[in-house]
């Protein structure tokens, strides 16, 4: 009986192990899923051939060419001022604009003008005496050579007994006669030569003062230098200035400089003489310029290149005002059948085109950098589409859909 129960529970045993194995080996296994890779959309554009002129743009200044403060050149009281001196007026050129008491510098003017008149008679007349003494200097000189071929030729007279003792020594007076007389004038000569370059050294000196003297009594009508507008005014009349007291400041604006810094690539590209274009960011005006001067020494600061242009100004009731946001552009070289990339496309030294629907990445060979291209001179093929918008969403193997029209 114990074995039969014990085979009972054996079998009982045994059919449950194989249900359980049946139920074990029959049940349906999970299928594994395949994540989906998302698609990107992308915008591209088609990489072309093309020619490209490159533009430089960068800030710039503008400053007047013509400003000056004007100060007094003479010493005196303020006779006289215009209506136009006053600050916003617009004055022209060589316009008088006030006075200075002239009646001192008109008495010097005067003086020496007489002065140098009294010179110039002086040195007229030491030349027409120097002349009168070359002539007599001419005769005594004359009269001293046959006097001494004389007292020669009676010497053997005197030794023949031709003539007395006292005929020959009255020969001796008479050559020693025109000796001293030669002499004299000669010292003479001497003499007017040296009152005459004397005299003219003070008719030059003369000269000089009188130059000084009518510019003083010119600079007591102050003038405006150069058309322009008054900027400030320093001087009322009645006042008295001194030399180089502060009368009033002028600056003009028909012409202006404008200046900005390029660095080293770019002063290499440029020349004296070439057209820019200064835009002026308020108004949107615009305006042409040529370049004037190109700095050959790098600034201790920013260790660029000055360059500064000549703009006419006031063309057409526009104006080029200091202070302003204003941009110049300046053209460069062109550079024929290259291919150009947005800088915003390159990513690690590469690209991403698309082919067949997937991102690929392509590293490039970079040529010349511009200021928002760069030239691409291999790794990439004109009819790549490259992708510009999107291109932080990629990888290399992702799929992607291209939106919008392909330019």
């Amino acid at each position: 009986m114990k074995k039969r129960n014990a085979l009972i529970i054996f079998l009982i045993f045994i059919f449950t192990f194989f249900i359980i194995f049946i139920l074990y080996i029959t049940k349906p296994k999970p299928q594994k899923i395949k994540p989906q890779i998302p698609i990107v959309s992308v915008k591209v554009v088609e990489i072309k051939k093309t020619d490209f002129k490159d533009i430089y743009k960068t800030g710039c200044e503008v400053e007047p060419i013509l400003k000056g403060s004007i100060k007094s050149q003479v010493a005196g009281e303020v006779t006289f001022i215009s209506p136009n001196l006053e600050v916003g007026a617009t004055v022209k050129k060589g316009e008088k604009l006030l006075e200075i008491d002239r009646s001192k510098y008109l008495y010097k003017f005067k003086s020496t003008k007489n002065k140098l008149e009294q010179l110039k008679n002086t040195l007229k007349e030491l030349k027409v005496e120097l002349k009168k003494n070359k002539v007599l200097m001419e005769i005594a000189k004359k009269n001293f050579e046959i006097s001494k071929h004389e007292l020669k030729r009676n010497k053997f007279l005197l030794d023949k007994g031709v003539i007395s003792k006292s005929q020959y020594d009255n020969l001796i007076l008479k050559l020693k006669t025109y000796e001293s007389n030669f002499k004299n004038l000669k010292l003479n000569e001497k003499s007017l030569k040296f009152k005459i370059e004397g005299t003219r050294s003070q008719v030059e000196a003369t000269y000089e003062e009188l130059k000084i003297a009518r510019k003083d009594l010119d600079n007591c009508d102050v003038r405006a230098p150069f058309s322009g507008t008054i900027s400030s005014k320093n001087v009322n009349l009645g006042d008295v200035v001194n030399i180089n007291s502060p009368l009033f400041s002028i600056i003009s604006y028909k012409m202006v400089k404008v200046k900005f810094f390029v660095p080293l690539y770019i002063k290499k590209e440029i020349a004296k003489g070439e057209k820019v274009k200064i835009l002026s960011t308020e108004t949107g005006e615009n305006f042409e310029g040529k370049i004037k001067f190109i700095s050959q020494e790098a600034d201790e600061k920013n260790r660029m290149f000055q360059v500064i242009c000549l703009v006419k100004n006031m063309d057409k009731g526009r104006k080029l005002l200091p202070g302003t946001f204003l941009e110049v552009e300046v053209p460069l070289k062109t550079y024929k059948d290259i291919m150009l990339l947005p800088l915003e496309a390159v990513r690690d030294g590469g690209v991403f085109v698309v082919e067949k629907n997937t991102a690929r990445f392509r590293r490039i060979e970079v040529g010349k950098i511009f200021r928002k291209y760069l030239e691409a001179k291999g790794g990439v093929i004109p009819g790549d589409l490259l992708i510009v918008d999107g291109i932080d969403l990629v990888k290399d193997g992702s799929p992607v859909k291209i939106e919008g029209e392909i330019k």
